[in-house]
């Protein structure tokens, strides 16, 4: 599925998928059209037994701490 808010990805030799939220010029805020697109993806990934972990993450610029 294709999504304008949000970028998901999986790495094909472990079980981790990859949430990248694409809103960064607004911070990667959360919109209503990032919410219903978050849910989606979550939805279709709750069944998904190749996944064992979600790493969600935001695009943008590093900010160290």
């Amino acid at each position: 599925m294709r999504y304008q808010t949000i970028e998901y990805h999986q790495d094909e030799y472990s079980k981790i998928g990859w949430l990248v939220l694409k809103r960064p010029d607004n911070l990667n805020a959360l919109n209503t059209q990032m919410a219903i697109e978050l849910s989606q993806c979550l939805k279709t990934l709750e069944d998904n037994e190749q996944i064992r972990t979600l790493i969600i993450t935001g695009a943008g610029k590093k900010v160290s701490v």
